[in-house]
């Protein structure tokens, strides 16, 4: 079912057309939105607009309205024909989640908004339509491929949409990932999503990674953890197989390759390279890989993943620092007000 057939599906549960347009976005990016993301979606200033909105939905019972303090609400999207309308029937979105995973999906929503000209691979069929056929990368790299516990364990990771630019001439089409961090005080998660995603961000080579938070504080953490995977690692090996690092390798491996075929595009500093590196990749592993290197980028990816060894990362790292999980400020201090009333009553 393509976005037409979902708005007119939509359309005729009684909604207007722009309307249909953000609850099937909303239902495919994230179940939940609060009204200041219906006004950006249809560039309005705040009125009677996203309150016909809302209204509708309360009337219909298409959504869970959670009150907040200060008459602020944030909006559950939980009607099974909505989600079916918006092609989305086998989800999770219109289950109850933690407070952290409400932030998460108001994160990823913002992203949406501001990408609405962009390619949306919402789903996990979306995602491996476009990298196995359209860009015909290898399964093994595709973390929506492997089925192992640990992969079970972080599956909301693998959850977040991925942007795809739109198709101008010839120029190949950029490619952004999210990870929304809710304001967690721990790196771990988003360690972890780098475990995850590292195989496809070096197959991709070029990429861009959005870290979306509402807590600036995780911004250096984060950016450290990133810049240490584009430095690349080792994992039971001695540095001193590679005393100047991966990248310094996979330069010799590259200015090799220009030498032995004579290329035209041989220069002094791959001269240079090649006489430095000769003797100091002398391993059988150095010998694996440059043979790896010589059937291609691809195989020699795999190679570096059976070794053990991190290549680096090519990618641009991007923070952005969204307000909008405010909201979640506001449900927290309703919760804390409620439970302090209840601990008086109960101590009364």
């Amino acid at each position: 079912m393509n976005t037409n057939d979902s708005t007119r599906d939509i359309v005729r549960l009684g909604y207007t057309e722009r309307e249909a347009g953000f609850l099937f976005l909303v239902c495919r990016a994230s179940g939940y939105f609060i009204r200041s993301q219906y006004n950006a979606f249809i560039r309005r200033e705040p009125g009677g607009l996203e309150q016909q909105l809302v209204d509708k939905l309360a009337v219909k019972q298409h959504a869970h309205i959670i009150q907040c303090s200060g008459n602020h609400h944030i909006y559950h999207i939980t009607c099974r024909k909505l989600y079916s309308a918006a092609g989305f029937e086998d989800t999770t979105n219109r289950r109850l989640k933690s407070d952290e995973e409400v932030t998460r999906r108001l994160l990823t929503l913002e992203c949406c908004l501001h990408h609405l000209n962009w390619s949306i691979l919402y789903s996990e069929a979306d995602r491996l339509n476009f990298f196995r056929k359209e860009l015909r990368l290898p399964e093994h790299v595709l973390p929506w491929q492997t089925l192992t516990r640990a992969i079970r364990r972080g599956d909301s990771l693998r959850k977040f949409p991925v942007f795809v630019s739109p198709l101008r001439g010839g120029a190949r089409r950029q490619v952004k990932f999210v990870f929304a961090d809710p304001g967690l005080a721990s790196s771990s998660q988003f360690q972890r999503y780098l475990e995850l995603f590292s195989p496809l961000f070096r197959a991709l080579g070029q990429f861009t990674l959005l870290y979306v938070t509402s807590r600036e504080f995780t911004f250096q953490k984060a950016r450290f953890s990133f810049e240490k995977k584009q430095k690349g690692g080792f994992a039971g090996f001695s540095p001193k197989l590679f005393p100047k690092g991966i990248e310094h390798f996979l330069s010799y491996l590259e200015a090799e390759r220009r030498w032995v075929t004579s290329s035209t595009d041989l220069t002094s500093a791959d001269v240079r390279l090649v006489n430095e590196g000769e003797p100091m990749y002398v391993a059988p592993i150095h010998t694996d890989l440059r043979e790896a290197n010589t059937q291609g980028n691809d195989v020699l990816l795999k190679k570096f993943v059976e070794l053990g060894i991190d290549a680096p990362l090519q990618g641009t790292f991007e923070p952005q620092l969204v307000e909008v999980p405010r909201a979640m400020e506001h449900l927290r201090i309703a919760r804390r007000s409620r439970t302090d009333q209840l601990d008086m009553q109960l101590g009364a």
